[in-house]
Formats: C-alpha cells, sequence, structure tokens
C-alpha cells in the first residue's frame, strides 16, 4: 500500500513538471513569433502596431492579432502583409483601426497569402482588356498597367490588380511577354498561374498561330511551364466546279505544246509553214477535250515596222490560225482571232533573241487566262 501511495505522487508530480515544461514552451513559441514580428515593423518605422497571438499557451494556433492605429488604409494593409511573411505565421487578423475612422473596424478579416500566385488578362474581341489577379509591388503595377494602356489604350483597360509581395522569379517578365502577345491576337486570354504560362487566343490564319507559339517557346522563362491554345481558322480550299477543271486542263494543254513550239509563217506573211501543221493538230486535239469553252487566237509581232502594220499582220496571222482549226473540225462559233501586234511583247525587242519570242501565236480559253 505504501509502495501503490509513492508511485502515485511521483505520477502527479511528473505530470505537473511536464505542464508547466510545455507552458514554458508554447510561451517560447509564442514571445518568438511576437518578437520577430514587432523588430520587422520597429525597421520599417512602423512602432504603432502591436502584435499578439490568437490563442492561451494551450492552444498556439500561429495565427497573428494585430491591433493599434494607423495613419492610413494603405500602412494597414502593409502591416498584415508584413506580418504574413513571417516565417511561421499562418494567418493574421488585422485589427488595427485608422486613423480617420470614427469607430473600431467591427469585422476582423483573416488576411493569407494568395495561393496559388496568379494573374490574369482578357481580351475581347472588342479590344477590351481586364487585368486581374496580383503582380509583385507597386512599381510593377504601375509598369503592367502603363504596358496595357499603351498598347490598348487607356479607355480601353479595366485594373483590378493587387500588389502582394511572394511572386515567383521572372513573373513580372512573363506577364509583359503575354501582355505583348494579345496585341497579335483578335480575342483571348493570358494566366499565370505560380510557374504555369497559359495563353488562350484567336487569329486570322494558320501562319500567325505557328508563329505565335514559336515565340512564346523563345522568349518564356524556362522556369515555366507554357500552355498554348491558339485557335486559327482551318484553310478552305474552294472546289472547283467539273466545267472549270476541263477548261483549266485544255488551258494547260494550250500553255505546254506551245512552250517547246511556234507556229511559223511565211515572212511578212499570213502563210503557215507546213512544219507547223504537227503543232496546230495536235493544239486541235486539246480543243476537242473541252468542246464547251470558247478559245481566242491571239496574235503578236515584234516591234520592226510601223504600229498599224504590225497589227494588220498579227490579226491575219491569227485569223490564218483559225481558219485552219475550223478545216479540222472545230466549230467556228468556239474561235475568234485578235492581233494585238507590237502591243504585247514578252521580252526585249532590241536584240534579236527578244523580237524573236514576241513573235508568236497564243491560245487562251475566255475566263481561264
Amino acid at each position: 500500500m505504501r509502495k501503490l501511495l509513492i508511485l502515485l505522487l511521483g505520477a502527479i508530480l511528473i505530470g505537473i513538471l511536464s505542464y508547466f515544461c510545455f507552458l514554458d514552451k508554447a510561451g517560447g513559441i509564442k514571445d518568438d513569433l511576437v518578437s520577430k514580428t514587432q523588430s520587422a515593423y520597429a525597421e520599417k518605422q512602423m512602432a504603432w502596431v502591436n502584435t499578439d497571438i490568437k490563442g492561451d499557451d494551450l492552444e498556439i494556433t500561429r495565427i497573428l492579432t494585430l491591433s493599434g492605429t494607423a495613419p492610413s488604409e494603405a500602412l494597414k494593409a502593409d502591416a498584415g502583409r508584413m506580418a504574413l511573411l513571417q516565417e511561421g505565421v499562418s494567418g493574421v487578423e488585422n485589427n488595427i483601426v485608422v486613423a480617420t475612422d470614427s469607430v473600431a473596424v467591427k469585422e476582423v478579416a483573416i488576411v493569407r497569402a494568395p495561393s496559388p500566385y496568379t494573374m490574369r488578362a482578357t481580351k475581347s474581341k472588342d479590344e477590351k482588356i481586364v487585368l486581374t489577379g496580383y503582380v509583385n509591388s507597386a512599381k510593377e503595377h504601375d509598369e503592367i498597367v502603363t504596358q496595357a494602356q499603351t498598347a490598348f489604350g487607356a479607355e480601353n483597360v479595366t485594373d483590378e490588380l493587387k500588389a502582394f509581395e511572394g511572386a515567383p522569379a521572372a513573373w513580372q517578365s512573363s506577364v509583359k511577354i503575354g501582355l505583348d502577345k494579345l496585341t497579335e491576337v483578335d480575342y483571348g486570354e493570358l494566366k499565370i498561374s505560380d510557374q504555369d504560362f497559359y495563353f488562350k487566343g484567336h487569329v486570322d490564319d494558320k501562319s500567325k498561330k505557328v508563329s505565335l507559339t514559336q515565340a512564346f517557346e523563345e522568349a518564356l522563362d524556362s522556369g515555366y511551364e507554357g500552355h498554348y491554345d491558339i485557335e486559327a481558322p482551318a484553310v478552305v480550299v474552294k472546289e472547283i466546279p467539273e466545267p472549270k477543271k476541263v477548261a483549266f486542263s485544255c488551258q494547260d494543254g494550250f500553255n505546254k505544246i506551245l512552250s517547246g513550239n511556234k507556229i511559223h509563217f511565211q515572212y511578212n506573211k499570213a502563210d503557215i509553214k507546213s512544219s507547223s501543221y504537227p503543232i496546230l493538230d495536235s493544239l486541235v486535239e486539246v480543243a476537242n477535250k473541252c468542246p464547251q469553252e470558247i478559245v481566242s487566237i491571239e496574235g503578236h509581232t515584234d516591234s520592226i515596222g510601223s504600229k498599224i502594220y504590225n497589227k494588220t499582220l498579227s490579226a491575219n496571222r491569227a485569223n490564218a490560225v483559225k481558219d485552219y482549226l475550223i478545216s479540222k473540225g472545230l466549230s467556228e462559233k468556239r474561235l475568234e482571232a485578235i492581233g494585238f501586234g507590237e502591243s504585247k511583247p514578252i521580252a526585249d525587242n532590241m536584240v534579236k533573241e527578244g523580237r524573236a519570242k514576241n513573235r508568236r501565236i497564243e491560245f487562251n480559253i475566255k475566263g481561264v487566262k
């Protein structure tokens, strides 16, 4: 019985000692957080801030409570942000009263650091820009807003940004890249969340989509992961109606024959040399493949001689070709002959080779060329 009593007394004594040790440790945590925060305020000449920790020694919540009288709303907000930046602090109850307030703030807001650290810029089809989220400082805020106003017009920019320290590295440069590229899309959105870079937009052709994506990959800081959703209209290939396909095919056939062969005439006459009959027969075969099309036979000369003479000579030669085609069965209604003389040269008339190229007969299907 005596031993049992001694053991019981020993247990009680150990419990009392543990309780006081816990109080001492808890009190140390509380004092350390309060001390660090007060020192930070002292350095910033904000001695009007009073700091405590919410809860008693048995319930350390690590939420700082701030009291005192601030000279302005801005300094009150600064005090809350500074408290959040202290290591070990999980939240802040900002009970500070602004000097101009007639009564103390009744409703207490717990301010916590933003997570994730996000900034967003949206551009509408009518060039309106809305900026929301966080930037690292008042200076960066002004630079970003100025960039947007310069690019889109001050009247088109809605600024809802808030300055809050703690942005990741290269945050501002990434925001500036995104804003710059918003000028190149019809409408879109930039969103940076911690170190995820997301850009969405619409452009009017596929080449712009490719160049935008490449620009992001080259300019974006390697610490950011880029996600791009850029839309471009699909390329619509206009279907050529079947009759037009036939017409284009015939025109291609004429061009191929006459690109390597010439229709020759007697010197200064409209008489076709017999050596050119096989070329003309080949042209007849092509013309028979598009029986609904009108074929224009166009004569051209070099610049030797008068313009009137050359125009007459070219018209006579075109008509001689027309007559040959009719003799081979082509309908006269499908054929027309025109003489252009020297008015449409394709080479230099000052040299022999150029003049030879200018003396020619062309076959063109009306409505195709």
